[in-house]
């Protein structure tokens, strides 16, 4: 796969109507001092903005305290566009901190106001943010109306250089959509552009994303000679960078004709280039390029070499992506060798390492927080009961003591009482020592069957996912490897090495299915809102019931745990209202109130209920009941007319 150039702006503010976003950078000792001076507060949100923008990429903390104290004083004028752009560079702040869920909630407000404002360069540049973050999570087909907008706007106000970087941007997301046409049609459109404004660095990255189309469709010809105007380019910018990029696409090329000396030409170019410019962690590539091409011409030993190169970069760099594309070729090596056994131990290890891609061991994390979380609740109900024995004796010990002074007045009742009293007394004190520690042995055991219980189940569930999914593929896999050791012709060793690869790799997929049952991978990697949101699309793509959500700034202190209750919560509230209810509307809310969190849905279903507070819900709910109850949060369902239900959930951020 050659390399895709991105040359848009990758995050964009504008603060001023006749200002490019890329032009200007403000000095921001000069700009604090003339905030000083500024009398009007008109002039101090600009002055503020600047401040902001100056320090985002760098200092992104502070400049975001700017942007806030911006966004006050555009609320006190009460201007949209000085909100907008406070907002965007907030939005910023935490795109660059990859805050993923904040960024989207605050470039979705600065679009709004952007709108309010109807400023149509302000309005551009909160599109083209909206569309570059959704391309960043890999949602192009969500990014392209953002795009389609925003390049008709910076078209209207005739602002050429972003227009271009637009239309770049959608070449980019058609490329990764597999719509090879549209791509072309706007990398020559972004092209024409770049060319007329003479924009050189832009130029040789339309062209650099022309020539990978043009390689993908076979085109081999014309992608060399795009790759090759891009190199005078980047010559005559002296760009190093530039350059390695290139070289590694043109081996590329040259790798499809089957032109091996090329390919080691460019290959060792890129790698020169990449020297010059300080970009060593793209050198795998090359190296890469190198092992395949001597493995193909049967040079082992410069294959080798290259191979050992490699892995002494990656081992440096600690990328685990890095490090299953090394451990491929490693594969790939060993099969020229003919050394099956070490290819087994590599096929094992790459297995171990994809599965820690995938994050399978938060299963084991989860089984281990519900057991902690079982142990704490058996212990606070034997405190509560311990604490309240406590208070009885001390009732006790009090009535004791009026008693003794109500019979001071004669010495021989006194005694006599005291003696049948204390008796009493002590025997009462045992019993109920006895009773309460009766009651705390019956309670611990009663907890302890009840987690012996919840492991058993969950143990037998993953035991029997994994003897009928991972235990026969990995048995199919075992006897083909024997079929390997037990000799044969090489047709019939090749068929079994086939074979064992087809089983292992569908382990591989067994144990991701596995691992997203346990802990959604889309929650981890991407956060909450996005986890919702997939759900939700799914849900919707039946068109029988319509789902909306709606949320302001989720919190990106949660932890993992909370973010999964949270969703957890919404998918088995769904289940309920689409097994219960018979709606056709639902509505989820996710809002934060001062120190709480709530989620909110809402459906038009009716003939149903659920009871939260009782025990006779189903196993999902009854999960969810524990999960909350150990948060110290609070549920509540309940009915609004014939055709609104309400179920809602309230965390209180202090305690979680």
């Amino acid at each position: 796969m050659m390399i895709l150039l991105i040359c848009g702006t990758l995050l964009i503010v504008l603060l001023g109507t006749n200002q490019q976003t890329y032009a200007q950078q403000w000095n921001t000792d000069s700009l604090a001092a003339e905030l000083k001076w500024a009398k009007h507060d008109t002039s101090q949100t600009d002055l503020m903005l600047k401040i902001s923008y100056s320090l985002i990429y760098n200092q992104t903390i502070e400049a975001e305290k700017w942007a806030r104290k911006a966004l006050t004083k555009a609320e006190k004028l009460q201007n949209a566009k000085r909100r907008a752009q406070a907002l965007n560079l907030l939005g910023i702040g935490k795109d660059l901190v990859n805050q993923i869920d904040s960024a989207y909630y605050y470039y979705n407000l600065a679009l709004n106001q952007a709108r309010i404002a109807k400023n149509k360069l302000v309005l551009a540049s909160s599109l083209n943010n909206l569309g570059m973050l959704q391309q960043k999570q890999g949602y192009y087909k969500e990014a392209t109306p953002y795009f389609h907008e925003a390049a008709s706007l910076f078209h209207e106000i005739k602002n050429e250089q972003m227009e271009a970087n637009v239309l770049n941007n959608l070449g980019l997301v058609y490329y990764e959509l597999e719509q090879w046409d549209k791509a072309t049609e706007y990398h020559t459109a972004a092209l024409k552009i770049r060319r007329r404004i003479n924009d050189l660095p832009g130029i040789a990255a339309s062209l650099n994303n022309l020539a990978i189309i043009a390689d993908d469709k076979k085109q081999y010809n014309e992608a060399i000679a795009l790759l090759k105007e891009a190199e005078m380019i980047r010559k005559k910018l002296n760009d190093n960078y530039g350059l390695g990029i290139v070289y590694t696409n043109l081996a590329e090329v040259y790798y499809s004709l089957k032109d091996y000396k090329r390919v080691i030409f460019y290959s060792k170019k890129a790698l020169k280039a990449r020297t010059l410019s300080g970009d060593n962690s793209d050198k795998t590539r090359n190296y890469h390029q190198l092992f395949t091409v001597y493995l193909t011409l049967n040079d082992i030993v410069k294959a080798k070499q290259y191979l050992d190169s490699s892995e002494k970069l990656i081992e440096n760099q600690k990328s685990l992506t890095r490090l299953v594309k090394l451990l491929e070729a490693k594969i790939e090596y060993q099969k020229y060798l003919k050394n099956y056994k070490q290819i087994s131990a590599y096929y094992a290890e790459l297995i171990s390492l994809k599965d820690s891609l995938f994050k399978t061991t938060l299963a084991e994390k989860l089984a281990e927080n519900e057991a902690k979380f079982k142990l704490k609740q058996s212990l606070n109900l034997i405190d509560e009961l311990s604490q309240e024995n406590r208070l009885m004796a001390l009732k006790a010990e009090n009535e004791s003591n009026k008693r003794k002074n109500q019979l001071l007045y004669s010495l021989l009742i006194v005694g006599a009482l005291i003696s049948v009293f204390g008796a009493i007394f002590a025997h009462w004190r045992y019993k109920i020592n006895v009773l309460r520690k009766e009651e705390e042995a019956r309670f611990q055991q009663k907890i302890f069957l009840e987690t012996l219980n919840a492991e058993d189940k969950e143990r037998q569930r993953i035991a029997m996912e994994l003897h009928d999914g991972l235990g026969q593929l990995l048995s199919a896999a075992l006897l083909n490897i024997r079929a390997i050791s037990g000799g044969g012709g090489q047709e019939y060793n090749h068929a079994s090495i086939e074979n064992a690869e087809k089983a292992i790799k569908m382990c591989i997929d067994e144990m991701r299915h596995t691992a997203h049952n346990l802990m959604p991978s889309t929650l981890v990697r991407k956060g909450l809102i996005r986890a919702i949101e997939e759900t939700i699309h799914t849900i919707n793509s039946s068109e029988k019931l319509k789902v909306s959500l709606h949320f302001n700034e989720v919190p990106e202190n949660l932890s993992l745990q909370v973010k999964h209750t949270i969703f957890r919560v919404v998918q088995e509230t769904i289940n309920n209202i689409i097994k219960h209810g018979n709606a056709t509307q639902i509505d989820i809310g996710l809002h934060s109130q001062q120190d709480k969190f709530i989620v909110e849905i809402r459906d038009n279903g009716k003939n149903y209920e659920l009871k939260p507070n009782t025990e006779t819900g189903g196993i999902g709910l009854r999960s969810i009941i524990t999960r909350i109850t150990f948060l110290k949060g609070k549920l509540n369902f309940s009915k609004k007319g014939e055709n609104e239900n309400v179920f809602s959930l309230e965390l209180n951020l202090k305690e979680v």
